[in-house]
């Protein structure tokens, strides 16, 4: 199965198409953590981590990867820099 690209400063791509694209590649990463293939995994994600649209879900994702791969450490880089990107806002009880 061929990996989707991303085609990330292309002049003219549509955004429906380029959502399209986005969607796919994501999916893609999706199937290799279901899979167990961590690493094919994890170097996607980090590829889609330059795609705004992505970043958010990829940085989440890297969390789930690395403790699965051993190395919570960079888990928990990935976890605070989403936290960072996007505040969780936490209401008194």
């Amino acid at each position: 199965m061929k990996t989707p690209t991303l085609a990330q400063g292309e002049k003219g791509v549509e955004q429906q198409n380029a959502a399209s694209a986005e969607s796919a590649f994501f999916q893609e990463i999706l199937t290799r953590v279901d899979r167990g293939d961590w690493a094919a995994a994890r170097r996607l994600a980090e590829q889609a981590l330059v795609v705004k649209a992505l970043r958010q879900q990829a940085r989440l994702l890297l969390w789930e990867i690395c403790q699965a791969q051993g190395d919570p450490a960079a888990g928990i880089g990935y976890l605070r820099a989403a936290v960072r990107e996007t505040p969780l806002i936490v209401r008194p009880s």
